[in-house]
């Protein structure tokens, strides 16, 4: 199964290189890192041209459109089975794919949620259940209990992702 990672950036050059280091190191290697270029003024290109060395990882530059207008972008160039969001300025569990890979090898969704650990200042501020413990959730589950739930803390099957129209 292959993932397909949409990041957009703009002005994170304290954050995108963390961002980045994490998505390279994960246990589970078969992804693409799809870069976004928001129209950055600042040096997170420089930054970004030292992981296209890796083929994983594909790069897009286009004019500021925001950060709805940037993950809209980069799904248009996504090829994998499923698809994520990360925010540059977050970063990801090196077991993270190869977690939701071992969900879904159980029982092929459309729709997975996984948890997040929110980190301020490189300190824990709030941990929910760890990733080996989540719940596949259902689509119609969050939008019955309407749940406020960040694109970046699920997994979508791609085809159903398009098919749907979904768009930021």
């Amino acid at each position: 199964m292959k993932f397909s990672i949409v990041i957009p950036v703009y002005n994170v050059e304290d954050y995108i290189e963390k961002c980045l280091n994490s998505i390279k190191i994960q246990t589970y290697s078969n992804f693409e890192a799809i870069i976004v270029n928001d129209g950055s003024p600042d040096n997170s290109e420089k930054i970004i041209k030292k992981y296209l060395k890796d083929k994983r990882f594909k790069y897009y530059k286009k004019k500021n459109g925001g950060l709805s207008d940037a993950r809209n972008y980069g799904v248009k160039f996504a090829t994998g089975d499923y698809l994520l969001f990360v925010d540059s300025d977050d970063y990801i569990d090196e077991f993270l794919l190869e977690k939701i890979n071992e969900k879904l090898e159980k029982e092929q969704v459309d729709v997975i949620k996984f948890n997040v650990i929110d980190v301020i200042d490189d300190k824990l501020y709030k941990q929910t259940e760890k990733i080996e413990e989540s719940k596949i959730v259902k689509l119609e589950d969050i939008i019955y209990f309407n749940y406020f739930e960040p694109a970046w803390s699920f997994c979508y099957s791609l085809n159903f992702y398009k098919n749907n129209n979904f768009k930021f």
